[in-house]
């Protein structure tokens, strides 16, 4: 990554949205709020200006340190995804690491709440909200930097309120608001994971800009949210299992039950996202029709 200041977001890495495109490298896109399908590249869908962009002072110049770690990170665990998703489809298990698997499943999590479509799920994002966050994190700054420099840069609750707010989405992707990097590692150790195999080259999982998405049943008391369902190709399904610290490949499943699963998976994904992914045009026609 050059010295430039990186303004064009992707909020899905790169080596993921390529499962998904022809020999051109294009891939087919619905829009979710003008109902328009359409082809492009890779490079061009999943893109939102400058929302990791932060600032470090109230008139400090704009810094994209948090795409550049996100880029580190992919780097990382882009051969893992290469490798889990090889063996998978040759029905052997990946050999990874117990680092590579902490690795992995932290990325997973950091997806849940690295888009805009999942910050929106997770918080409202109201002042009273923002205020909240603002005044721990000021606390926070004054126990970890000298208390006179920050006392000296934000002079009230109100205009340290008002820089808080303009980098809450970058820090929040991040997972640098306090107590956010601790949970997610917590999350990552804590569960282990599945990974679906769809067998029938026919059907296909859609990628959303959401990231991941949840799946919904009825309960007696409500409707129920599965685990986060991560699809990383069109064949390929990771979410998260109750089983801690095992990292299991499903077997293929029966012919109605696969069906359903992808049904219900895309029609998830369709719910969540503004944009969608497919290999082909005809899918997507398909479930913008529902």
């Amino acid at each position: 990554m050059s010295n430039k200041l990186s303004q064009r977001n992707h909020t899905i890495p790169q080596f993921q949205i390529k499962n998904w495109a022809d020999a051109a490298g294009k891939v087919w896109v619905l829009d979710n709020e003008t109902q328009e399908i359409y082809q492009c590249a890779t490079t061009n869908v999943f893109v939102e200006k400058n929302i990791y962009t932060t600032r470090v002072g109230p008139d400090a110049e704009k810094s994209d340190v948090y795409e550049r770690w996100f880029a580190t990170f992919e780097s990382q665990v882009a051969p893992l995804f290469r490798d889990l998703v090889e063996r998978a489809r040759l029905n052997q298990p990946s050999e990874l690491s117990p680092l590579d698997i902490l690795l992995f499943k932290g990325f997973l999590v950091l997806q849940t709440w690295r888009t805009t479509e999942s910050q929106n799920r997770i918080v409202d994002f109201d002042s009273e909200y923002f205020s909240e966050v603002s005044r721990n994190q000021r606390d926070f700054d004054i126990q970890s930097m000298n208390t006179l420099k920050t006392g000296s840069i934000f002079l009230t609750d109100e205009e340290f309120t008002r820089f808080e707010e303009s980098n809450f989405q970058a820090k929040f992707a991040a997972g640098e608001l306090p107590g956010q990097t601790t949970d997610f590692y917590e999350f990552a150790e804590e569960h282990g994971l599945v990974c679906w195999v769809i067998s029938n080259p026919r059907r296909s999982v859609l990628l959303g800009s959401h990231g991941c998405c949840f799946i919904e049943k009825k309960g007696t008391n409500g409707p129920l949210v599965s685990p986060p369902m991560f699809p990383v190709a069109p064949d390929i399904v990771l979410t998260f299992s109750e089983c801690p610290n095992k990292f299991n490949r499903l077997g293929h499943q029966t012919s109605r039950a696969e069906d359903k699963f992808v049904k219900n998976l895309n029609k998830a994904t369709i719910k969540y996202s503004k944009r969608v992914v497919a290999k082909d045009k005809e899918l997507l026609e398909k479930y913008r029709r529902c």
